[in-house]
């Protein structure tokens, strides 16, 4: 299994043992990526029918509580997560987190 490069972000809240337990979660999600769509500040990735549900939204419920510069949210009907940034930090992570999830395809 692809595992998510762990370099933490300035800003990010989350624990070495918490980060590995988060790239985990991430990387289990791959397998049931459809697309991924990204611009300079926003990263969506839609997820086939079937995607785990409870994990979307523990990766989503994770990285809010974490990584306040980032604006991340699940849209449950059309399964897409969405990741937006405004300053080179969050663009930074938004670009890591689409390679990926594009490498990982």
């Amino acid at each position: 299994m692809k595992s998510l490069p762990l370099i933490v972000p300035d800003g990010c809240t989350l624990s070495p043992d918490a980060l590995v337990e988060q790239a985990g979660r991430v990387a289990q999600l791959l397998p049931s990526v459809a697309s991924v769509d990204r611009s300079q500040d926003a990263l969506v990735v839609a997820f086939e029918q079937g995607v785990d549900r409870a994990l979307v939204e523990q990766v989503v419920t994770t990285e809010q509580g974490c990584c306040a510069f980032l604006a991340i949210a699940y849209d449950d009907d059309a399964r897409e997560l969405s990741v937006g940034a405004q300053d080179d930090q969050g663009r930074e992570v938004v670009r890591r987190l689409a390679e990926f999830f594009e490498e990982g395809r």
